[in-house]
C-alpha cells in the first residue's frame, strides 16, 4: 500500500486535493461501487478511494480553495436526488476540517499557469508555492505544469500503480 511509504517529512505536511480526487473521495465515501457508478468518477475505483483516505489521513492537515469546493460543489449537483443532499453534508465536514485559503481571482489570472489549466488549477498551484503542502492529482495536464513550477505535487496515478 502506499501510505505506508509516506516519508516522515510529507507527514507533517498539508495535503490540498484536486477536485476530482476529492468528489472521488466524497463519493466514494457511499460504500463500494459507487464511485464506479458515478458518471463523473468512473475512471476511479473503490480500492482507489479507500488508498486515498488512507494517504490523506497520514498527512498534518489538510487544504482547499473556494475554487475547488465550487468545483466539486458543482459537480456533485450531478447526483441524483436522494444522493446530492447527502453529497452536500459530507462536502461541508470536510470543509470544516480542512483549511480554507482564498487566493485572489485578481491574482490567479496574472500567472501564465491560469491561461494554460484555468482558476482552479492554477490556484492549487499558487496554493502549493505559497504554503507548504503537496497537491495530489489524476490531472496529467495539472501535474506536469506543476512540475516545471517546481510545485510538490504528486500523481494520484503512479499512486494507484502501487496497489493495482
Amino acid at each position: 500500500m502506499y501510505d505506508d511509504n509516506l516519508p516522515p517529512a510529507l507527514q507533517s505536511k498539508g495535503v490540498l486535493l484536486d477536485a476530482n480526487l476529492l468528489i472521488a473521495l466524497l463519493v466514494g465515501s457511499f460504500g463500494e461501487g459507487e464511485v464506479e457508478r458515478f458518471k463523473r468518477t468512473q475512471q476511479f475505483a473503490t480500492r482507489d478511494v479507500v488508498e486515498l483516505t488512507k494517504v490523506v489521513e497520514r498527512f498534518g492537515w489538510r487544504y482547499t480553495t473556494p475554487h475547488v469546493i465550487a468545483e466539486t460543489s458543482n459537480l456533485l449537483d450531478w447526483m441524483d436526488d436522494s444522493r446530492r443532499c447527502e453529497a452536500g453534508k459530507r462536502l461541508a465536514a470536510y470543509i470544516c476540517t480542512a483549511r480554507e485559503v482564498h487566493v485572489e481571482g485578481a491574482e490567479i489570472v496574472k500567472t501564465p499557469v491560469y491561461h494554460k489549466l484555468g482558476i482552479t488549477d492554477a490556484g492549487l498551484c499558487l496554493l502549493a508555492r505559497q504554503s507548504d503542502c503537496i497537491v495530489i492529482t489524476a490531472d496529467l495536464p495539472l501535474y506536469h505544469y506543476a512540475l516545471n513550477l517546481h510545485v510538490q505535487i504528486v500523481n494520484f496515478n503512479h499512486m494507484r500503480n502501487q496497489w493495482i
